[in-house]
């Protein structure tokens, strides 16, 4: 499993690398999306079921890279007495409408204590697709101490709302 993701990944970057139609975006443009998910540990369970709904900001550096801070709130099921608030800053290149990256979250339980995510700060990996109004994410949030140990994996999908 382990080494089925990490071939996966390496082969989207080659993908995308590869890619003949180089389409970027101009250099200080920017985009908020709001944006809902939901989140699954390893075993790919959904139990307890994990949803998160949040912000998301896109801040082209280049014609290929952005910064991507976001925000979100986590709910475990649909009970509001636990929650986490999560925040994250990504570096993605965007090549055509694909776009991939990397970055830093950290966890913020607010609440009472469930131990369905790690609330160290930890690595925040994402691959996704943006088109027109609508972008689609799937991420990856793995602990810095034993990369694929309690790794969280989810999907967003986000709406824009900036021109």
């Amino acid at each position: 499993m382990k080494k089925s993701v990490s071939m996966g990944v390496v082969l989207l970057i080659i993908t995308l690398v590869a890619s003949q139609v180089l389409v970027g975006s101009e250099p200080g443009e920017s985009s908020l999306y709001a944006g809902i998910g939901t989140l699954t540990v390893d075993d790919f369970s959904f139990s307890p079921f994990l949803w998160f709904a949040g912000l998301n900001y896109d801040y082209h550096l280049s014609h290929r890279l952005m910064i991507s801070p976001e925000f979100y709130i986590i709910a475990r099921e649909f009970a509001f007495e636990t929650a986490y608030l999560a925040p994250a800053v990504l570096l993605n290149v965007k090549i055509n409408r694909l776009f991939a990256g990397a970055g830093v979250s950290k966890y913020f339980r607010v609440g009472e204590e469930f131990d369905d995510i790690s609330s160290d700060i930890s690595l925040k990996l994402n691959v996704g697709f943006m088109q027109h109004r609508l972008k689609i994410a799937l991420f990856g949030i793995f602990n810095f101490d034993d990369i694929f140990a309690d790794v969280a994996f989810g999907l967003t999908v986000g709406v824009k709302f900036t021109k």
